[in-house]
């Protein structure tokens, strides 16, 4: 069991998912413990992925990379999280 005092944050690779980001982001938010922090690495989609994410989630941190995988695009995230 998690205790009060933990953060979490949530990393969410995607590349061309705008028909799928918002609910994955809506899924993580609606999870019983509190998420501090959501990071969605972006691997220079084409589509309007970000677009939708900054137009309904301005709490959401969103970085962009060149496309190297998801594998890669999960590190970076790692790398940038606070908690």
């Amino acid at each position: 069991m998690l205790k009060n005092n933990i953060k979490i944050s949530v990393i969410i690779p995607t590349f061309n998912r705008q028909k799928f980001i918002l609910r994955a982001i809506e899924s993580v938010k609606n999870q019983s413990y509190m998420i501090n922090e959501i990071i969605v690495i972006d691997n220079n989609s084409t589509d309007d992925t970000i677009i939708k994410i900054k137009k309904k989630y301005a709490d959401v941190i969103i970085l962009t990379e060149k496309k190297s995988g998801v594998s890669f695009a999960r590190n970076h995230g790692i790398l940038k999280a606070k908690n």
